[in-house]
């Protein structure tokens, strides 16, 4: 029971842009890693959503994520690079039937 006051205790004092690793006996704060984004409190890294990427390290809330630019799409979470062009043919797939 001591160790979970111990972790919990260390999450609310971990600042935001940082994390402090849950489950660990470390009071290291670890600035977020790129692509993801750090509130206060922060136990593990929250990946920037899909549709936006970050390769900035060190965001502390989620509309600091960069949305794609038009024409482009990330389809993953916690991408770190620019999202890349869409393409149409793998957004559908098309099944053709035929009888005879």
């Amino acid at each position: 029971m001591r160790c979970a006051v111990y972790v919990t205790l260390l999450v609310i004092f971990c600042i935001f842009r940082y994390y402090c690793e849950l489950q660990s006996n470390s009071s290291q704060q670890t600035i977020c890693t790129a692509g993801s984004y750090c509130p206060q409190g922060s136990g593990n890294p929250t990946p920037c959503p899909r549709g936006t990427y970050s390769n900035t390290p060190g965001l502390a809330n989620e509309t600091q994520c960069t949305a794609c630019d038009p024409g482009k799409y990330c389809n993953d979470t916690g991408k770190e690079i620019p999202c890349t062009n869409i393409d149409i043919t793998s957004l559908f797939e098309i099944e053709f039937q035929f009888e005879i």
